[in-house]
């Protein structure tokens, strides 16, 4: 008898879908912008989006610190959204997931603060004026950390109960 997909406990299970969103939500952050710069001056675009990789930031300025903060903020997307994964995979292993979930809300937390370092650091080159707003990727992390918490919170509620069945043996 093949057990399917969709029947199969540990997929059924909630904190299962919920870390499914939560790494869904960052990759959704790796295609939107955090933020969105106006620069007028001598250069040939006039707005630019500001990706986690940076890369449209780094066409306008060489600043170091600039780069370090865009590639900061990309690096921990992906750490994050792999974390996710790898909370699903180790099913079986509660601590470490819950251990996991709270590295994973920091550092989806500290993606919004390198996303605006990125920004506010940004010196742009000779003759250039910057203004900027905020995209709507910077608002993902707050909803992947709901989502990383309430995943959190039914593991937990899952080792409590094994731990009382684990008392009538």
């Amino acid at each position: 008898m093949s057990v399917k997909f969709y029947e199969d406990p540990e997929f059924l299970r909630s904190q299962t879908w919920m870390l499914m969103a939560a790494a869904a939500i960052f990759a959704l952050m790796l295609k939107g912008p955090f933020f969105i710069l106006t620069v007028t001056g001598d250069l040939p675009f006039a707005t630019l989006d500001v990706m986690p990789d940076g890369n449209d930031l780094r066409a306008a300025t060489n600043d170091f610190f600039v780069r370090l903060a865009a590639n900061l903020a990309t690096g921990l997307t992906l750490a994050a959204g792999a974390g996710c994964l790898l909370m699903l995979a180790s099913y079986k292993k509660r601590r470490f997931q819950m251990r996991l979930a709270t590295i994973l809300t920091a550092a989806a937390l500290v993606i919004p603060i390198a996303a605006y370092a990125s920004v506010s650091l940004f010196i742009p080159k000779e003759n250039l004026s910057v203004s900027y707003r905020m995209g709507w990727a910077l608002f993902l992390p707050v909803a992947a950390v709901i989502f990383i918490l309430t995943a959190r919170r039914n593991i937990a509620k899952d080792e409590a109960k094994i731990r009382s069945m684990n008392r009538f043996w």
